[in-house]
């Protein structure tokens, strides 16, 4: 094993290479380089018989294996994230993978946001945010909200009535069960979120169906008293919306189906479902999604 590289050396060989190296990459490249066969030796070019030339075709060699196998690390989390065990050492697990996926949208960058969307990070973040308990919402609302930042994340979102819908049913329960256990934290993810649906014109025109009343009803007003930020994004979602007081608002389980259905009326929009499937049928009765 050899020295690994320095700052300077890293900054020296990602500009001959012409990238830059993530953070951990850089980690593992400034920890140690590798020696022996097939590594780079002394024995070499006249460039490679300094120190310096040595590192500098390791990193050749390491960068984009390193580059690769890095990015490739959420999807040996989706596993994880598309368990249902409400079991805590289950929970813990999910909670631990989403946070590894939160770091990597924390970084403004629409290359991280498009691997995320394309490799369905959206649908696996859904059913956490329904049903499991407030740190994995929390974190998983957190994730969907920022990859939907970016335009690529908002376009994918929208693009079909049946995306839009599965969020809007997650969002809409997550609503009704603040409603009854208020929590601060994860209202102004769930405000956000809603509130960047509406820079899209199709999903404006849904929210003007199937906004939950609470969000415009004053149901949370006491939780909001000491956030205005949050009370000032609400506002803009109803200014947005023109949502007027009273009005529709998602039902889910709601309806009179038969025994084996699961029935949802959002707004005027018929939604169901065989129970114990993932798949929602939706009838469009209101705007076509087009």
């Amino acid at each position: 094993m050899l020295p690994g590289l320095t700052e300077l050396e890293l900054a020296h060989a990602e500009a001959e290479l012409g990238f830059a190296l993530p953070p951990d990459p850089r980690v593992v490249l400034a920890a140690g380089l590798p020696s022996g066969p097939g590594w780079a030796h002394p024995r070499g070019p006249p460039i490679v018989n300094s120190v310096m030339g040595m590192k500098r075709r390791m990193f050749k060699d390491l960068a984009p294996m390193l580059w690769y196998s890095f990015a490739q690390i959420p999807l040996y989390l989706y596993p994880f994230l598309n368990t249902t065990s409400k079991a805590k050492s289950f929970e813990y697990l999910r909670l631990a993978s989403l946070n590894v996926i939160d770091a990597l949208v924390k970084v403004d960058d629409t290359e991280t946001v498009n691997f995320l969307v394309t490799s369905q990070v959206i649908p696996l973040c859904l059913p956490i945010m329904e049903t499991d308990s407030e740190l994995p919402k929390l974190v998983a609302t957190s994730i969907a909200r920022k990859i939907m930042l970016d335009a690529s994340g908002l376009q994918y979102i929208c693009a079909t009535a049946d995306r839009f819908f599965e969020a809007a049913m997650a969002l809409a329960a997550m609503v009704s069960a603040l409603a009854e256990q208020p929590s601060g934290r994860l209202l102004k993810h769930v405000v956000r979120y809603y509130l960047r649906l509406t820079d899209n014109p199709r999903a404006r025109d849904a929210l003007q169906i199937c906004l939950p009343q609470a969000l415009k009803d004053g149901t949370f007003d006491h939780c909001l008293q000491d956030d205005p930020a949050t009370r000032c994004c609400l506002q803009q979602l109803l200014d947005n919306l023109g949502a007027p007081v009273g009005g529709g608002a998602p039902r889910p389980g709601g309806g009179g189906g038969a025994e084996k259905m699961e029935f949802m009326l959002v707004g005027s929009c018929s939604l169901q479902r065989a129970r114990g499937t993932g798949k929602w049928t939706i009838d469009m009765m209101g705007p076509t999604w087009q």
